[in-house]
């Protein structure tokens, strides 16, 4: 028997960048559509909403952000669309805080085990290799016999917990008509948007690789500062 017939392979450059740009075209309408509200908020206002749970790591990240969401309501689209493609990078990073993430629980554990047993920096290179065999060993343990895909238990109350996270973030900024009573459909876009974000986090973890998703600011893009 043959082990590598069972276990996940590289999937292609296409399959992953169209997965991505599905998670991009919902991330785009959902800013474009239900948040274009007046800011109503100051900037340390918003500063204590983003540093409330999901954005504690870089407060000079995080400033600049608040910053920019106060300041220029001509790019406000653009900045909301920036949270949550954070949020969901914070949801599926492997080694981030298991409190905020998105992934099954069976992944979430291991993953801060890992990340939290003392290791030589010798071995780095080894223990990232067998890291990697592992997660296609997960994947292949963990995915159901007929789907082929991994089963995501506990997620839904992990996407709820990112879902009211967010939108304690994002209501100050939706329309009248989307917030209270009327907040219905967003919420039910942004959980449709977190679920794929999900999925496609699974994808990364089956991969045979290490993926890093992180935004570089431009010195010359006047609206960083």
């Amino acid at each position: 028997m043959n082990l590598d017939d069972y276990l996940a392979q590289p999937e292609e450059d296409r399959k992953i960048g169209s997965k991505l740009k599905l998670l991009q075209n919902f991330i785009d309408s959902h800013a474009k559509y239900y948040h274009d509200k007046p800011v109503g908020l100051s900037k340390e206002e918003i500063l204590a909403l983003l540093e409330k749970k999901l954005f504690t790591s870089d407060r000079e990240a995080t400033r600049r952000l608040a910053y920019n969401l106060h300041h220029f309501t001509s790019h406000r689209e653009t900045f909301i669309r920036i949270i949550i493609s954070k949020a969901i990078a914070l949801g599926i990073d492997f080694y981030g805080n298991p409190d905020i993430s998105l992934l099954p629980q069976e992944i979430v554990l291991f993953m801060t085990a890992f990340k939290e047993t003392p290791r030589l920096k010798e071995t780095s290179q080894v223990d990232d290799v067998a890291l990697c065999e592992w997660r296609r060993l997960g994947m292949f343990l963990l995915s159901g016999p007929n789907t082929k895909t991994i089963q995501l238990r506990n997620s839904g109350l992990r996407i709820d917990a990112m879902l009211n996270s967010l939108d304690e973030i994002l209501s100050p900024f939706a329309e009248p008509i989307h917030t209270g009573e009327g907040s219905g459909r967003r919420l039910d876009n942004l959980r449709r948007l977190l679920e794929i974000g999900a999925d496609f986090g699974v994808l990364l973890f089956g991969q045979p690789c290490g993926w890093e998703l992180n935004w570089a600011v431009r010195p010359s893009d006047e609206t960083q500062r």
